[in-house]
């Protein structure tokens, strides 16, 4: 939490934590409050509209198995 207050305090826009051993991926947005807001919570399928990254994709299916062979 500690990093996340950090990061609000210099202003950066977007907070995405990915998590392999939980196959989560979270987004937060800072608000004008300088507040983190969530904006996405996935942990399967394929991401097409993702906050922040205008034009990226992201099959979180294949990140897993991908993580997997590499273990």
């Amino acid at each position: 939490m500690e990093k996340l207050a950090d990061y609000a305090a210099f202003g950066v826009s977007w907070y995405c934590l990915l998590d392999p051993q939980l196959r989560s991926l979270e987004i937060l947005d800072l608000d004008a409050q300088g507040r983190y807001l969530h904006v996405l919570g996935a942990s399967t399928g394929t991401l097409r509209q993702i906050p922040g990254c205008a034009g990226l994709t992201l099959d979180l299916d294949v990140l897993w198995a991908e993580i997997d062979s590499l273990e």
